[in-house]
């Protein structure tokens, strides 16, 4: 059986995305929401939008370039597969889990920053 995961969003971001440093060769890591709006009629014919937030994982090069030139509230269309974060919660104890788009490709929509 066959499989493919392959994801592609337009939307805003939610905040200035984070970047950080892992491992023994500080590789660049960066971390981000995007707000992704759909707009739709309910049953009485009113306009309804709706939004879903998507968190995102940015490795290398791109993190970098990411973490340069975007920040709150800026337009990027974002593509890669969908993966499954498990940890477990210091707190409680239990088994949690979270969806999140791993970047391949991106593409700067409206940046007006140098």
């Amino acid at each position: 059986m066959s499989s493919y995961n392959q994801c592609t969003f337009v939307g805003n971001l939610t905040a200035d995305p984070e970047l950080r440093k892992i491992g023994d060769k500080a590789t660049p890591v960066l971390d981000g929401s995007l707000a992704v709006n759909r707009v739709y009629k309910d049953k009485e014919g009113r306009k309804v939008e709706d939004v879903d937030f998507i968190p995102f994982t940015s490795f290398g090069k791109a993190a970098e370039i990411l973490a340069k030139y975007l920040r709150k509230g800026d337009s990027v269309l974002l593509s890669g597969e969908m993966r499954q974060d498990k940890w477990e919660d210091k707190e409680s104890g239990q088994k949690r889990s979270q969806l999140k788009l791993r970047v391949e490709n991106f593409t700067l929509l409206n940046n007006k920053r140098d």
